[in-house]
């Protein structure tokens, strides 16, 4: 497996992410929609643009996290090529895709009883998902813009690039916290500065 995505082309890559998405985002949608009158039309047009929508912000997201990950490596003083930097970014983003298969999954099994109120209560998006008290609602602010996901992505960054890279644990790992975590930190501190005002 390792040898196959060594040798997966970045076009590839790309492809195969955004057919899966097509996929998981239509099974996902077509589960949140099932109950809606007239979902048919609902999920066509819903569909259509977010599935669009998804793909740019994908994408995007792709290209800056590859250019922070780069910026790491030449701040760590390793070589690696930006093609398999941009690959083993495009690799890691699959993980998010378990957001859509835990809501298929979960969809199945209440499939008689899920309403949408029951749907948003499930399909939490934040890492920290219980109150704290008002002395501490900057800290919880601050951890609500990570998800469980978010932690994953982070862990399986540091394993693609180990793995498709060739090189050792503490070369990844100093690339990795040198690079995409302070700035996933800075990232959150700055939406809470937003939420604060």
């Amino acid at each position: 497996m390792i040898q196959f995505l060594k040798q997966l082309k970045c076009r590839y890559a790309i492809l195969i992410f955004l057919s899966v998405l097509l996929i998981l985002r239509y099974t996902s949608s077509g589960i949140v929609f099932a109950k809606v009158k007239d979902s048919e039309f609902v999920l066509k047009n819903f569909l259509i643009y977010n599935y669009l929508y998804n793909s740019i912000v994908y994408l995007l997201k792709i290209a800056v996290v590859s250019l922070i990950i780069l910026g790491g490596t030449l701040l760590s003083g390793y070589k690696l090529k930006s093609k398999q930097i941009f690959k083993t970014v495009i690799l890691a983003n699959f993980v998010y895709f378990l957001r859509y298969i835990t809501v298929i999954i979960w969809a199945a099994f209440n499939w008689n009883t899920y309403n949408m109120e029951s749907l948003q209560a499930f399909n939490s998006k934040t890492f920290l998902t219980f109150k704290l008290g008002d002395a501490d609602h900057i800290l919880a602010q601050f951890l609500k813009t990570f998800s469980l996901y978010d932690i994953i992505f982070v862990l399986t960054l540091l394993l693609l690039t180990k793995l498709l890279n060739k090189i050792e644990w503490k070369q990844s790992t100093k690339i990795i916290f040198s690079s995409y975590v302070p700035a996933i930190i800075v990232y959150a501190l700055f939406v809470v500065f937003l939420t604060e005002l």
